[in-house]
């Protein structure tokens, strides 16, 4: 972002409009979300259960996650190298993820090989047989991959953050799992995973593409073949302690000091969001930001400073505000991002500013409606996260209705130091020397053992 002063008659008038989409349930519960978009002859796809690492017992995290990802390792008619083959041979993009709430098939190809795509999806969908000898080489890479968290402060610093907002529950759990949980999964807890949470009441399907309606018609017909009379319930979301917290990942070698905080705030669908969603992008949105131009252009603390807010189910959301910096400067860092959280709750911000900042994000929002992947994601938000249609057309105008009074009263509000959850990665010797008496007193320091092994 430039810091061209652009006056409040100037700011752009963006309207986005999503392609029409088609929301219906089939007979034995599964929904589905078709939007045909004619542009480019491909297809995206996603087949979501509304299952993921929060029905992960406490002794095997990282179930949901290696129960996914054995989907596509082998089932009744090809085995693991059969099924890259073949998506290979199909040019086809086809992956498996797995989110707190969430696990899920995704795929894009080419229109022509729509259905040999959609067989192959269908196929690790109802017929994976999640081969032994395919777990025992996940284990090995998923066990090798958690454990290289310890070389990535970037990573562990949010890792810590989550467990720390969230108590180790939710989103604080580890999707990947730990090295011990990892270990201890087997073969039969896999395939009761998949028997207990792997029905039509709890899963979705998403396309977005030049597909026909021969096509959907065939797809229809697999999915009615998909039958298991079990009812969903939706996940309960516990409440979170808001009180002040404090731990530094001890990383004695660390030449940096990672450091990440994090509230918790209100819904996307509160009154209020939308002018802490603005304030946030005030606060730290870009390279005109306050953060960034305080902590990298006038002190040259670190290279960025950013903060964002993100809904994270249907009835909350996270405020963050991250940066790094050199060990010695950790309460400059720490101060400055105090100092501007309360220039925002002491003064309105200005017109200008915030005409900048609107221009700034209604000149890219529309960027993200490009592809039909950007539209993927779009339609799949409205029903992970409740979004209504509008809400996802309309950011721009909903953040240009939003004025100063409200964007300081929503930070007032919301963006308490007392409330403040700080995640901090480094010697943390050092770190407590440096910071100031009353914020070392609470600091506890954790070892990067304790956080990829959730101890």
């Amino acid at each position: 972002m430039n810091n061209k002063k652009i006056s409040p008659e100037k700011e752009l008038d963006i309207k986005i409009e999503m392609p029409k989409y088609k929301l219906y349930t089939l007979s034995n519960g599964i929904t589905v979300y078709l939007m045909p978009t004619r542009e480019m002859p491909l297809t995206n796809l996603l087949f979501l259960y509304q299952h993921g690492s929060l029905n992960d017992p406490r002794d095997l995290y990282g179930l949901a996650h290696s129960t996914s990802s054995m989907l596509t390792k082998g089932t009744s008619s090809k085995s693991s190298l059969d099924i890259d083959f073949y998506s290979d041979h199909l040019g086809m993009i086809f992956n498996t993820y797995t989110y707190n709430q969430y696990l899920g098939v995704e795929a894009e190809v080419l229109n022509e090989y729509l259905m040999e795509a959609w067989d192959l999806v269908f196929d690790v969908l109802t017929n994976s047989t999640f081969p032994e000898s395919e777990l025992t080489k996940h284990k090995k890479r998923k066990i090798d991959a958690v454990k290289k968290m310890e070389e990535d402060p970037g990573q562990l610093v949010t890792n810590c953050l989550l467990q720390l907002m969230f108590n180790r529950e939710y989103i604080g759990r580890a999707t990947f799992g730990t090295p011990e949980t990892i270990s201890k999964i087997e073969r039969k807890h896999i395939v009761e995973y998949y028997n207990n949470h792997f029905y039509p009441a709890a899963a979705s399907l998403f396309m977005v593409g030049n597909f026909s309606e021969k096509d959907i018609n065939k797809i229809e017909t697999d999915l009615s073949l998909m039958q298991n009379e079990k009812s969903f319930n939706e996940h309960s979301i516990p409440e979170f302690d808001n009180s002040f917290k404090l731990w530094i990942v001890d990383k004695p070698d660390s030449t940096q000091v990672q450091v990440k905080i994090g509230w918790h705030t209100i819904p996307h669908n509160h009154p209020d969001f939308y002018p802490l969603l603005m304030g946030s992008i005030i606060l730290g949105g870009g390279f005109s930001s306050r953060l960034m131009q305080e902590i990298r252009v006038k002190q040259g603390l670190s290279y960025g400073a950013y903060s964002q807010l993100q809904p994270i189910n249907q009835k909350s959301s996270i405020f963050i505000i991250n940066s790094f910096t050199r060990p010695k400067n950790i309460t400059k860092l720490i101060t400055s991002f105090q100092n501007e959280i309360s220039k925002l709750h002491n003064a309105e911000v200005t017109q200008e500013e915030l005409s900048t900042n609107r221009n700034y994000i209604s000149g890219q929002y529309p960027l993200s409606f490009e592809t039909n992947s950007d539209l993927l994601s779009k339609l799949t938000k409205l029903k992970t996260l409740g979004y209504k249609r509008e809400q996802i057309e309309n950011l721009p105008q909903f953040l240009k209705n939003t004025n100063p009074n409200q964007i300081q009263q929503a930070l007032t509000q919301y963006i308490q130091w007392s409330n403040a959850s700080i995640s901090i990665v480094g010697a943390a010797k050092e770190i407590k020397k440096i910071l100031p008496e009353e914020l070392s007193k609470l600091a506890v320091v954790k070892s990067v053992d304790e956080i990829i092994n959730m101890k």
